[in-house]
């Protein structure tokens, strides 16, 4: 679901989920087979007041307020580690995205 929102952004969107990934808009030299980007699923936190009570109607709330995290720089590689939730739908998915594409304008990029 995240490629088919993805590929739906326009080149704007783009740029800015660039900077979100990688901290630049700039694209790696030698293209962006380059940029060394991994998913990984980001666990979902669970809710110590919820604790063994919890149910699958809070654990959906949980999921859709999660936005993907990334780390633009792992290691000395230089590897970048985008952590995505595992969403239900492409509608979370793309409210995610755009919430985190909002931040564009913040002074530390924040990601």
């Amino acid at each position: 679901m995240f490629w088919e929102v993805f590929h739906a952004l326009d080149d704007d969107q783009k740029r800015k989920f660039l900077v979100f990934v990688a901290g630049s808009d700039r694209v790696p030299i030698g293209g962006l087979q380059n940029l060394s980007l991994t998913i990984v699923e980001l666990p979902i936190p669970r809710d110590r007041a919820v604790d063994d009570h919890d149910d699958e109607a809070s654990s959906e709330d949980r999921l859709s307020r999660l936005c993907p995290v990334a780390h633009c720089c792992d290691n000395d590689d230089y590897d970048r580690t985008l952590k995505l939730p595992m969403y239900t739908s492409k509608e979370v998915v793309k409210d995610r995205l755009m919430f985190i594409l909002s931040f564009y304008n913040c002074p530390f990029h924040i990601a």
